[in-house]
């Protein structure tokens, strides 16, 4: 993993000497609520010290203060047990709990002089060699020289610049000067594989994100293993069915699944949630805090997170009953809730799981622990949820998925005052391409247009599938409508240039478009209705064109 920056270091040093100095006024409160207890013994008052101590043991342990927080648990535990049995304290429980604070007041000061007794230290930066650079392609290894050639002009037919070596020297030397996209090793012999890839493994971060898929030969049980332990995303057997492997390009490859992280912690504690904020966005995660748990719902609409950390304890609201309320909404039903909590008793962690969380996390977690544990998470949730919203073929957003998200993203626009175009794009004449070049061919169009809207498009933009050859596409605060039409029209006319390909033969293929824009046409509904009928206007005044709706003439 990488290591954590020394500028994010420093940033997090900041709320952590914050919270040093908040350290006796913290215990302060403590002292003051244990005096007001002695002088009025009732058990409303010990449950406000136990309140404190327990706030005071989770900040100071998720801090780095871990001699605060285990001395504080220790009060924690003892204060707990008193009221569990339901009575005062006895002689010899004053003296512990006397004995505890004293200890609590000794560890504060000591700590507040050494400072967090976790640091994150950060290594030196590696620059990373000058000519080695990210790039779209997709690199086929295989020592068939022949089928090696053969399998990259198919992956390239798809949309996929692709190179290929014959040998794992050329293989080498290719990786020695680009970071392809994709590693798909063709090997008669798994073992050129594993060689090819243990030098590239070995530059750690250099390599890193680029997903290796084997292809061989037999489908034995070992080389599925051997592969499987070189970290194989994916594995084919010769013949290769290049339809599979280009579909698990897209899905590796996918805009969504490279998008980054969405992360929304919903925790009372102020200080905390900045820690944690930071640690994110040291990885390049995009970031939301809720402070307040009364005011999730509105910003979880248009955040719309990967996952949600939530605080276990909060006033007026636990996380359980914030977890049950959002499992109320079908459509907050899969978004991963995990707790995190310095709650130790497993009964209990398992009850809070069972009311609509995922799972629970400590706080006590290092930094570089809770990010891979998010990491994971995220990464399985978010191909679960690929599985269910986006179109198989395409990997774009499904026919019900871009109708959500048409309707969230004119609430927005209408809320924010924003703009918003919907363009429905149809391809012409497509029932003669499946006809003449076969259904294979048809779909390769297919996901060479969905590629083509994804590249020319802002990543903000929405582009889905609507049915058939059928597409669609929201593009998100536009300035006017010519600049909406335009942008399309650029993209029809490129897209009409470019010569497709079946058996050696060449054709190309055309579509026509409809778009209709927010506000002048003022919910998802009419907007859907208005792009459609523009569209079969397109259609009728002779197709490969855009037109634009004009509310004037609905």
């Amino acid at each position: 993993m990488s290591p954590i920056s020394k500028e994010c270091s420093q940033e997090l040093d900041k709320p952590r000497g914050q919270y040093a100095q908040d350290l006796k006024r913290s215990f302060r409160e403590i002292r003051r609520a244990f005096d007001i207890f002695l002088n009025e013994p009732e058990q409303e008052s010990l449950e406000a010290i136990l309140g404190r101590v327990t706030e005071l043991a989770a900040s100071s342990a998720s801090q780095g203060f871990a001699d605060v927080s285990a001395v504080a648990m220790t009060l924690e535990l003892k204060l707990a047990a008193c009221l569990g049995r339901g009575g005062m304290p006895g002689e010899d429980e004053y003296r512990s709990f006397r004995h505890l604070l004293a200890s609590l007041e000794h560890t504060i000061e000591s700590q507040q002089r050494a400072g967090p007794s976790f640091i994150i230290r950060p290594l030196a930066k590696i620059e990373p060699r000058p000519l080695k650079q990210r790039v779209e392609e997709v690199l086929v290894v295989s020592e068939d020289a022949r089928h090696a050639s053969w399998l990259a002009s198919q992956v390239a037919s798809f949309g996929y610049p692709a190179r290929h070596a014959a040998t794992v020297k050329d293989a080498a030397a290719l990786l020695a000067t680009i970071r392809p996209a994709a590693l798909v090793l063709d090997c008669a012999m798994l073992k050129s594989c594993l060689d090819l890839v243990s030098t590239p493994q070995a530059q750690g971060d250099e390599y890193h994100g680029a997903p290796l898929l084997v292809v061989t030969g037999p489908d034995e049980l070992n080389e599925r293993l051997a592969a499987a332990r070189a970290g194989a995303t994916a594995y084919f057997t010769r013949p290769v069915n290049v339809a599979a492997l280009v579909d698990k390009l897209d899905t590796l490859l996918s805009s969504a699944m490279s998008e980054p992280y969405r992360i929304m912690i919903v925790d009372d504690d102020r200080t905390l949630s900045r820690v944690y904020e930071l640690v994110f966005q040291e990885k390049g995660w995009v970031t939301y805090v809720v402070n307040d748990p009364m005011q999730l719902l509105e910003p979880l609409t248009d955040f719309n997170p990967d996952i949600i950390l939530m605080d276990l304890y909060m006033p007026g609201v636990d996380g359980t009953e914030m977890a049950a309320v959002l499992r109320q909404f079908e459509k907050y039903v899969s978004i991963p809730i995990v707790y995190l909590s310095m709650e130790e008793d497993v009964s209990k962690q398992l009850s809070a799981v069972s009311l609509g969380a995922d799972d629970f996390l400590s706080k006590t977690m290092r930094p570089d622990h809770l990010v891979a544990a998010i990491q994971s998470r995220v990464r399985r949730y978010r191909v679960l949820r690929s599985m269910l919203t986006r179109d198989s073929l395409t990997n774009l957003l499904n026919h019900t998925s871009l109708k959500i998200r048409l309707e969230s993203e004119c609430s927005r626009a209408r809320r924010i005052g924003a703009r918003l175009a919907f363009a429905m794009i149809d391809l012409d004449h497509f029932k003669n391409v499946n006809d003449t070049y076969g259904h294979l061919v048809g779909d390769k169009v297919l996901k060479i247009l969905a590629k083509v809207l994804k590249q020319r498009l802002r990543v903000s933009d929405v582009v889905g599938r609507y049915g058939g050859e059928e597409f669609a596409v929201i593009l998100l605060d536009i300035d006017d409508r010519d600049h909406a039409a335009e942008l399309l029209d650029r993209i029809r006319a490129a897209f009409a240039d470019m010569d497709q390909s079946a058996d050696g033969a060449t054709f190309r293929v055309t579509f026509s478009c409809g778009i209709a824009t927010f506000p002048e046409f003022p919910d998802a509904h009419t907007l859907a209705d208005a792009a459609d009928r523009a569209l079969y206007e397109g259609k009728r005044l002779g197709r490969n064109r855009v037109v634009l709706a004009s509310a004037d003439k609905e």
